[in-house]
């Protein structure tokens, strides 16, 4: 069984990671702003896209979300291959959400958290039989909370308090928006945890030191602190709303169920969906009008 995950792991990472060329529709629209943060954390600069809302008012108070890319993908796949930007146009004018700032916050493929003090790429497989995949490890959580959301507060018209800025992601990014906001839940009012990678330790040899799932949970004192299911058990998430999807045949089914019964049994505002579907960009675009409307609507 286990054999057998990890080859259907090897395909939605190919999915993922090569099954989205990049359509002759970019968007190009002036309302998308490229940045650039000059990160000291992480001793490099680091790039995002923000996207603002149409008749964007500097002074009015927006609430912000912040969108994390699967592993492999970039700010700039979230803004061209997620439908984002078009979803949340038609629906800011058809009044099914309120407007608000989005931000494809790039995190190189560091699933959003304190890896190491050094900043640095390096590969780990996906199995024993596979080739390697690239991983970026660094002070990635820091960065996040103390360097990308307060530049993204100052230099544009957000509504910086909690009840204002929301977290999600797809894939990797859903593991990394899960994290971040169960780690600081006094941050974040709203966190979507889109087809979000949350392996289980029945997936985790003991034997193989050389894979990215071991690198995530390298022992059972760092899954305690990086786990999102065990975050949610042990941390007060009160006055958060978490929303949870995934594919009928995707891999992370048992994380996300077990990660809702949690949730659940504490009483926090939860929603989960399994929807039709494998792990791919095609399942996160067409399921997009259901996530803005969680993190955008009444």
């Amino acid at each position: 069984m286990k054999k057998l995950y990890l080859y259907i792991l090897v395909f939605w990472f190919i999915v993922v990671n090569f099954g989205g060329c990049v359509s002759k529709n970019d968007v190009q629209d002036e309302r998308i702003e490229k940045i650039t943060i000059n990160s000291s954390i992480l001793g490099k600069d680091m790039i995002s896209q923000v996207y603002l809302p149409e008749n964007y008012d500097s002074n009015i108070k927006y609430p912000v979300l912040f969108f994390l890319p699967s592993n492999g993908g970039s700010s700039y796949t979230v803004i061209n291959q997620f439908g984002i930007v078009e979803t949340v146009d038609r629906m800011t004018q058809n009044n099914q959400i309120a407007p608000m700032i989005i931000v494809a916050l790039g995190i190189d493929n560091s699933f959003g958290i304190n890896s190491g003090a050094e900043t640095r790429e390096i590969t780990r497989s996906l199995s024993l039989e596979d080739s390697d995949v690239r991983i970026n490890e660094g002070m990635y959580e820091d960065y996040i909370i103390y360097e990308a959301i307060p530049y993204i507060d100052e230099h544009f018209s957000t509504d910086a308090s909690r009840n204002g800025r929301y977290i999600g992601g797809y894939s990797m990014g859903g593991f990394a928006a899960l994290y971040l906001a169960f780690n600081h839940p006094d941050m974040f009012s709203k966190v979507g945890g889109h087809s979000p990678s949350l392996f289980q330790e029945e997936y985790i040899s003991e034997s193989d030191d050389t894979s990215w799932l071991k690198w995530i949970y390298p022992d059972e004192e760092a899954r305690i602190k990086r786990d999102p299911v065990l975050l949610a058990e042990a941390n007060d998430l009160s006055g958060l709303s978490v929303y949870l999807d995934t594919g009928e045949t995707d891999v992370n089914i048992d994380g996300c169920e077990r990660l809702y019964e949690v949730l659940t049994d504490k009483q926090v505002e939860v929603e989960f969906n399994l929807f039709p579907g494998i792990h791919g960009f095609a399942y996160c675009k067409s399921h997009m009008e259901k996530y803005m409307l969680f993190y955008g609507g009444e």
